[in-house]
């Protein structure tokens, strides 16, 4: 789900200290919501039956899975 512009602006503020201008802001938000989309697919994943080798594994799975 895209992050609005709006909402970028007001999380950047106290982190950086000072208003970021729309295109950092939207590459901020493009990555963040690359790790949502991956946290999504890991999710379901996270047990201990499902990959004991841990967290390292599931990564090089879904760059292997898509």
């Amino acid at each position: 789900m895209p992050i609005p512009d709006e909402e970028m602006a007001r999380l950047c503020r106290p982190v950086f200290g000072e208003a970021l201008d729309p295109k950092t802001r939207a590459s901020i938000a493009a990555q963040l919501e690359g790790v949502a989309a991956t946290n999504r697919v890991l999710l379901p994943r996270l047990t201990l039956q499902a990959e004991p080798e841990g967290h390292a594994a599931l990564l090089r799975r879904v760059r292997r899975d898509g």
